[in-house]
């Protein structure tokens, strides 16, 4: 062997070398314990601690696990464990791992785009618990009274009857007025006749300051933008070094859902009507799983309709 090729192949040995640390560098955890809670925190979301509970009460409780728990187990937990087994093979990623297979790199940079689309959205959404913790430190919570300037003549405080002190012929007008209304649409709902909760009125004249409709954008909440502002700091602060920072991160916010989890299950199972709500959840109707809609509402939502 000449020289020439002798200095080639120790420099592709110095070249492999770099390029190997370099890489085992960049994708380590500290221990192996961060990689594990990040994966648990990978596991449950925003969507288990607040969509999963409407879209099982609305497609039959019971019934509805049943399906649920096959499509978690046929396609939901094969795709996760396909997931981190490549992440974890290649080190690379959504876009670098289908080096594999180029004609298949389209689903990287979808992934890509779909982060792209929900990273706004959920940092909003977090900016609104962000505004609801900051409001909760006033003496009395802004949210159980009425009698704020977002209130309306309408509101009715948290925890009372509605339009208590109106008198009989008030509430049979407005139930006149509502019936009319319900006729010609039948989305209208009494809740527009007899006001809002202050919680509802707080959400959507005071967090929100919702519009007329989408034809009117409004203008932008300082408030909110205040609170996404700190929303996106915290991110970008937790993700700025990578593993070496977010590993950290984690201990906190992926082990979190399971303490919120726990405390929303005491809570509830504490509350008048628990037990009709976990018979509900736990007795399922075969009969309903004959249908395509696994729903036990199918014919009030089609009357909504």
């Amino acid at each position: 062997m000449s020289q020439e090729q002798t200095e080639n192949v120790a420099l592709q040995e110095e070249l492999y070398v770099r390029c190997d640390e370099e890489q085992t560098e960049k994708t380590q955890w500290s221990n192996k314990l961060q990689g594990v809670v990040a994966l648990l925190g990978y596991s449950v979301g925003l969507g288990n601690l607040w969509r999963f509970p409407y879209v099982c009460q609305r497609n039959g409780g019971g019934a509805f696990l049943i399906p649920h728990m096959i499509f978690t187990i046929v396609v939901a937990v094969p795709l996760f464990f396909l997931e981190v087994a490549l992440g974890q093979f290649s080190r690379k990623g959504p876009i670098g791992v289908w080096a594999m297979c180029p004609p298949m790199k389209g689903i990287g940079y979808g992934i890509l785009i779909v982060s792209c689309v929900a990273i706004p959205y959920y940092s909003m959404v977090f900016a609104w618990a962000l505004y609801y913790l900051y409001s909760s430190f006033s003496i009395d919570l802004p949210w159980a009274t009425c009698g704020n300037s977002w209130n309306t003549p309408h509101c009715v405080a948290a925890g009372e009857s509605r339009r208590t002190t109106n008198s009989s012929a008030e509430i049979a007008m407005l139930s006149l007025n509502t019936t009319e209304r319900m006729d010609s649409n039948q989305s209208e709902t009494f809740t527009d006749a007899f006001g809002h909760t202050s919680t509802e009125e707080f959400w959507q004249y005071k967090v929100l300051v919702i519009s007329s409709g989408i034809e009117d954008m409004g203008s932008l909440q300082p408030h909110l933008v205040i609170c996404w502002f700190l929303t996106c700091l915290s991110m970008f602060l937790c993700v700025m070094k990578g593993v070496k920072s977010l590993g950290k991160v984690v201990y906190v916010t992926a082990m979190m859902p399971y303490v919120l989890l726990t405390v929303l299950l005491v809570r509830s199972c504490m509350m008048p009507g628990a037990v009709d709500g976990i018979l509900f959840y736990l007795t399922p109707d075969f009969m309903r799983l004959q249908t395509t809609q696994v729903s036990k509402f199918n014919e009030y939502w089609s009357y909504r309709k």
